[in-house]
């Protein structure tokens, strides 16, 4: 079958930024384009202005993944306003998106993401391309596709810790065990809450491997990741203000969520994202190694 091939326009968007911003792993970029999978096909894309260029995927699948159909501007307006660091972050981060990844891919990357800097997820998510995911050639160059679930269900836990995941091993198989029976992508259907308790059932899944699911494939972007980097940048930028809501206690993973969606609303993941991305260039709350 012959590759989708074209082009389409993306306003309010940048897709570099958009792929180095640590909610997706494994595109890769060779002379301006950048190669990897969506909706299951290898895939490349380039950006010209505000002309996103594409091959493999098809049009339709290229504006859901990088969330073309979204209102970026009107995003954008409401979480920056009244709010300077936001509005500071996001002249730095022009055209950052929120993605729209698979969900079973974006599960396993999250489960492998536990104490491990960006490189080392990278690593672990290839090694598992490589030895359990099909291998497709686009312009000479070899793109790993993700393995299935029954991949890697029916994987030994010497050869998945043998990929580097470690302790992380039951994890990834339990989950592919887990997926004959549970549809990560039904979850979409339900409210942030119900999506991100169905998804702590499973085991290796805690609250911010849940809220990066949620955040980066099931389009809850009231979800809030906050792992103890992010909570020390948001104690630094607003602390005063979370101190305020919560006066008599140290703030919890919860209390700065709560603060979050009051301040952010149903935006708090984009807030997240434009944080992230300036706290880690400007090194704010550097105790953390990446």
């Amino acid at each position: 079958m012959a590759n989708s091939k074209g082009s389409l326009k993306a306003h309010y968007f940048d897709l570099r930024t958009t792929l180095i911003s640590g909610q997706v792993f494994g595109w890769k970029e060779f002379e301006g384009w950048y190669y990897g999978e969506i909706s299951g096909k290898p895939t490349r894309v380039r950006q010209d202005d505000d002309t996103l260029r594409f091959e493999g995927a098809s049009k339709k699948e290229i504006a859901y993944y990088f969330a073309l159909d979204e209102d970026a501007a009107a995003i954008f307006k409401r979480i920056s306003r009244k709010d300077p660091m936001l509005s500071k972050a996001m002249k730095e981060f022009q055209g950052l998106r929120l993605l729209r990844q698979d969900p079973w891919t974006c599960t396993v990357s999250f489960i492998c993401s536990a104490f491990s800097n960006i490189p080392r997820i990278e690593k672990k998510l290839h090694n598992l391309r490589t030895r359990y995911g099909r291998t497709a050639k686009l312009h000479g160059h070899a793109i790993n596709l993700f393995p299935s679930p029954q991949s890697l269900s029916s994987a030994s836990l010497s050869d998945l810790r043998a990929c580097g995941l470690g302790f992380r091993d039951k994890y990834v198989k339990g989950l592919g065990e887990r997926m004959r029976r549970f549809d990560v992508s039904n979850l979409k259907k339900k409210d942030y809450e119900d999506a991100k308790t169905a998804l702590m059932e499973s085991a290796g899944i805690g609250e911010k491997v849940a809220d990066c699911i949620c955040l980066f494939s099931l389009d809850k972007h009231e979800a809030f990741p906050i792992d103890v980097w992010i909570a020390r940048v948001m104690t630094k930028l607003y602390g005063k203000e979370i101190r305020v809501m919560f006066p008599n206690t140290k703030f919890s993973y919860k209390d700065v969520q709560r603060f979050a969606r009051v301040k952010w609303g149903r935006d708090a993941g984009y807030a997240q994202q434009f944080l992230y991305m300036y706290a880690r260039k400007h090194k704010l709350g550097a105790e953390r190694k990446e």
